[in-house]
């Protein structure tokens, strides 16, 4: 009879701590994102065409990417996503790159 393996029913306090403290992290940046996207398209609006541009684009792909490498295992968990997955990085590389192209772009 093969042995089971034995996983634990709880989280300890220290783990479940460092959870809710990721994922309160996660929902910071992804409230910072928003506010940065609000604030380009009402640049946009107001005919301030390249500041919504570097925002939106910062916004999105810069600050995802900075997700993606930094917070990425929170992040995918709070999105229900599986977490350690290669395309995280990739995800994440590639975001970066359109944010630094959009800023040598802009000249920013």
């Amino acid at each position: 009879m093969a042995a089971m393996e034995s996983t634990p029913l709880a989280h300890t306090s220290t783990e479940a701590s460092e959870t809710t403290d990721a994922g309160h992290t996660v929902k910071a940046v992804e409230m910072t994102r928003i506010a940065m996207c609000s604030v380009g398209i009402a640049l946009g609006y107001a005919t301030y065409y390249r500041a919504f541009a570097a925002l939106v684009v910062l916004s999105l792909a810069g600050v995802t990417g900075l997700e993606s490498l930094l917070l990425g295992d929170a992040s995918a968990r709070s999105k229900g996503w599986p977490t350690g997955s290669p395309y995280q990085a990739q995800s994440a590389c590639n975001n970066l790159a359109l944010a630094i192209g959009a800023v040598l772009f802009l000249g920013i």
